[in-house]
């Protein structure tokens, strides 16, 4: 499964979609959406039920982006990977298939494998990372290489 930039994932409709925030739609520790991004979450939304997950406790910065993309944020105390942030989604979404979308395998893809979903994995947005960030990143991107073929849901 190739890493592909968020904007160009393909068509996905009449499906419940996870939309990572840090890394995916912006940079980590950032709030402005560019207006590409902006434009293929429109697009995405139009034909599914898209909701933003984060594991970021910057409420104000992370209800600023959910503004700015006019979606709703999973609230939740539990944090990705657990499976309880589906609890929180409405009842009409129920029986749709989940997508999960994210940079990160030790998150997102572990999100989506857990909870039976597709996973997309799309190229990681930077920016001006904290070398913490980095090194996760980098932990992140190993641990992703060895283990591709358990990512692929294509198949």
């Amino acid at each position: 499964m190739p890493e592909i930039p968020f904007v160009n994932i393909p068509e996905i409709r009449n499906s419940v979609c996870i939309l990572d925030v840090d890394g995916t739609l912006v940079a980590d520790n950032t709030e402005t959406v560019n207006p590409e991004v902006k434009e293929r979450v429109r697009t995405l939304a139009a034909h599914n039920d898209v909701w933003l997950a984060t594991n970021s406790r910057n409420t104000r910065r992370n209800e600023a982006i959910a503004r700015q993309l006019q979606l709703p944020l999973l609230t939740s105390s539990f944090r990705k990977p657990s499976t309880r942030l589906f609890d929180e989604l409405p009842e009409h979404c129920v029986g749709k298939p989940y997508v999960v979308i994210g940079d990160r395998v030790l998150t997102d893809g572990l999100l989506a494998k857990r909870g039976r979903a597709q996973f997309i994995k799309t190229q990681r947005v930077t920016g001006k990372d904290r070398l913490f960030m980095r090194c996760i990143f980098w932990f992140d991107d190993v641990i992703y290489t060895l283990t591709k073929p358990l990512w692929d849901t294509s198949t």
